[in-house]
């Protein structure tokens, strides 16, 4: 039997309203979650004398009130009673804890529970944010042979906001070959062919234009450098090269760098041109606490009297 359940946005809305001086001072925000498919709410009785778990996660052991670390996209717990306070306690994966107190009618939302959370007894290792870089590579780098290139050969790079640049061979030997640095379409002249329809529709092509008979496998890859660079570039100002090489027997190569630090920069490099060895990104890391870790458990603790809390978690499929 198939679902008949279909996702839905969750729209999350915080308003602030307070008139100071007879000027209202207050703010609204909201935040949408897109494709949510599972809704858990529960009002629960947390005993004075005892710790109570209102909810765990895990990455595949689904069930109950046991959720998927990698799918929950908001959490809400809220302090029904009128007078008496409760501890919660989160707990991440490798079972250090953090204790906040929730006085009544207050709430504490959580947002993503995946390497959300680092808590420990010593001052916190602080990430100062690296960039993700590869280093583009040619075999020999004065080699010059006639036919070691073919026009519509490609490299694409992804910069860290997912903007890609696919930067395309054309030869400057053949009449009526766009220039280096053109954006490219669906009818630009790479020389005797156009451009892949394929590589046109997944992000913005431009020309790197050469004589394809009589350049080195250096003059390529400092070519592709320059152009990534240029002003049509989608990819100006998000990745750059560092200075050219010197023409130069054996392996030759430019570094290639995203703009601005984040393992979001840690993408896919592709190319069809032989000659270039093209890794992927790396060594791009987050800045902020490092080592955070998944939020495994959420327990409750009454300081005095039994509270009541509700629990609303919204999780995708």
């Amino acid at each position: 039997m198939a679902t008949r359940i279909t996702t839905s946005s969750l729209t999350v809305s915080i308003t602030e309203a307070i008139t100071l001086n007879g000027v209202p001072q207050g703010s609204s925000t909201s935040k949408t979650f897109g494709s949510i498919g599972s809704i858990f709410k529960r009002i629960a009785r947390i005993p004075e004398t005892a710790e109570m778990t209102l909810y765990d996660t895990h990455d595949s052991n689904i069930g109950g009130s046991t959720f998927d670390v990698d799918l929950i996209k908001y959490t809400r717990i809220t302090n029904l009673d009128d007078a008496n306070a409760i501890d919660i306690v989160i707990t991440s994966s490798s079972d250090d804890e953090v204790a906040y107190k929730l006085a009544a009618q207050e709430s504490l939302v959580l947002y993503s529970h995946k390497g959300m959370l680092n808590a420990h007894n010593e001052a916190m290792t602080v990430n100062a944010g690296v960039q993700g870089s590869t280093a583009i590579m040619v075999d020999d780098g004065d080699q010059a042979d006639s036919g070691q290139y073919t026009e519509g050969q490609y490299i694409k790079f992804i910069a860290r906001d997912g903007t890609v640049g696919i930067f395309i061979l054309a030869d400057s030997s053949e009449d009526g070959a766009v220039t280096s640095g053109t954006v490219l379409t669906s009818t630009s002249d790479l020389g005797t062919t156009t451009p892949s329809a394929s590589l046109l529709a997944q992000g913005t092509c431009i020309a790197v234009t050469t004589n394809l008979n009589t350049t080195t496998q250096n003059g390529v890859l400092n070519e592709i450098r320059d152009t990534v660079g240029s002003t049509n570039s989608p990819l100006l100002g998000k990745i750059s090269g560092a200075a050219g090489t010197a023409s130069g027997s054996g392996n030759q190569s430019i570094t290639f760098t995203q703009a601005k630090y984040g393992a979001a920069g840690n993408t896919v490099t592709t190319t069809d041109i032989y000659e270039l060895t093209a890794p992927d990104f790396t060594s791009g890391v987050d800045g902020g606490i490092a080592s955070k870790l998944d939020i495994s458990t959420i327990t409750a603790i009454a300081n005095t009297d039994p509270v009541d809390v509700e629990i609303f978690i919204a999780s995708g499929i």
